[in-house]
């Protein structure tokens, strides 16, 4: 088993066609964004330039089917020849089982918001048995040095997250890598069904597709909660599967940074106001 990579674009406008795929990818790359501009096309040469030298990555445009236009749509196509598009459809989030959270879909904003494992989780069950990872992007994530090429490594967790947190110190062993303790986090709340353990922060994240699948289960099982602890809190909690921290990767090679905000991806455990104090008082007690 080699690794390939689909990056996948989330944008705009309906979109379910598949241009210029590999023949045998494994490591899906997901690149989502609500708009298409020239800062995004660069992106995508940046990234597909950084790629080409691993015939096992793949990448993909995933269009949001209701914000980008045909046209918009036909101009990537023209700038990135043979590039792999693909449409995320809100209203099919619900054919997969996928309901939003009560409180979080009284807040009025788009579904992808405070769900946006939902397109990750539609992608993959529109290619079931194809990858053995899948990386999700935000649009407004940039990398300040290193190559995206890090983009094809094998590497042994079910999910990667910057900024990985847990609610009490007594949760520790749930995550593979170091965390922060943050027990006032606003967001442990934001799940029902499922006990609130460990969060992240989701601009960049990696999952592997049995990690989906399980995600599948039990969001059709009646669990429902915002991604940036629903996701890490369930997939920690599932005998066998390995969460950590971004972090993982090696900072001298790799660092990443969200635009809006300025917020650093890696190392991904000094962000948002975070101190790694706590980090090092739970490696210390951990003994790491």
């Amino acid at each position: 088993g080699g690794s390939a990579i689909i990056l996948a674009a989330c944008t705009g406008r309906a979109c379910g066609r598949v241009v210029g795929a590999h023949l045998n990818p494994v490591i899906a790359v997901l690149l989502k964004t609500h708009f298409i501009d020239d800062a995004l096309l660069e992106q995508l040469r940046t990234m597909r330039r950084a790629l080409l030298g691993q015939p096992r990555v793949e990448l993909v445009l995933g269009v949001d089917a209701a914000a980008v236009p045909a046209a918009a749509l036909a101009a990537v196509e023209a700038a990135l020849p043979g590039l792999r598009l693909h449409g995320f459809h809100r209203d099919r989030y619900a054919d997969h089982g996928l309901r939003p959270h009560a409180f979080l879909a009284g807040m009025g904003a788009p579904l992808d918001w405070y769900h946006s494992d939902y397109s990750l989780i539609d992608f993959h069950l529109h290619h079931p048995q194809r990858y053995t990872a899948l990386w999700q992007i935000e649009y407004d994530v940039s990398l300040r040095s290193g190559s995206w090429d890090f983009l094809g490594r094998d590497l042994p967790f079910d999910l990667l997250v910057p900024g990985l947190k847990i609610r009490e110190r007594g949760l520790r062993a749930l995550v593979h890598s170091a965390c922060i303790l943050q027990p006032d986090w606003f967001w442990w709340d934001k799940l029902d069904g499922h006990a609130a353990t460990v969060g992240g922060f989701f601009p960049c994240i990696r999952i592997t597709p049995r990690a989906l699948d399980h995600l599948v289960s039990v969001y059709r099982a009646g669990v429902s909660g915002y991604c940036e602890v629903s996701v890490p809190s369930i997939l920690a909690c599932a005998p066998g599967m390995r969460v950590a921290a971004l972090s993982v990767i090696d900072t001298a090679e790799v660092d990443l940074e969200r635009v809006v905000g300025g917020e650093r991806l890696q190392p991904g455990l000094a962000q948002r106001g975070h101190g790694v104090d706590a980090e090092l008082a739970l490696e210390n007690e951990a003994g790491g």
